[in-house]
């Protein structure tokens, strides 16, 4: 709470300090389809310079987070320019166990996991994320069930 990140985004967002207080966030763990990170902008130079680079896994997307997994990556650079550049080669994706914790299990990889509907989506509501936080850019934690988008967490993209 009193680090020079969390002290930087106050003075960024014009938040007064003295009224700043510590959280407790809980959230329900969801069983994904699909999940992973996107970078509402790319730090990727030339063709996908200022695209929306989407990392996805089959499962949870622990993998992808902690960067254990290589995922299908996918650039949105607008609409009609959509790039799915390589699937994921990940043979484990990870689910929740009936009886509580995580579970590994195997998986055919190849083969894209997201549709172009899906791709414009999650991009679109990245962007849209991003433009609630004065247009900076966004590293965004996501899932799908189904059809439906979960966003799981946002925060300010740096590529420290």
């Amino acid at each position: 709470m009193w680090n020079d990140r969390a002290f930087d985004a106050r003075e960024i967002a014009g938040l007064d300090h003295n009224t700043a207080v510590p959280a407790v966030l809980i959230q329900e763990g969801k069983d994904a389809d699909m999940a992973g990170v996107m970078f509402t902008k790319t730090g990727h130079s030339g063709a996908y310079s200022g695209c929306v680079e989407i990392g996805t896994k089959k499962g949870l997307g622990i993998r992808v987070v902690e960067g254990h997994a290589e995922p299908e990556l996918t650039f949105y650079c607008g609409e009609g320019r959509i790039s799915s550049v390589n699937p994921s080669k990940d043979d484990k994706m990870l689910h929740f166990g009936e009886n509580g914790g995580v579970i590994e299990t195997g998986t055919a990889p190849g083969g894209f996991l997201l549709s172009k509907d899906m791709i414009r989506r999650l991009a679109e509501a990245g962007l849209e994320i991003e433009k609630k936080f004065n247009g900076i850019p966004q590293d965004i934690e996501w899932l799908v069930i189904g059809n439906t988008i979960y966003i799981v967490q946002a925060r300010p993209y740096t590529q420290d």
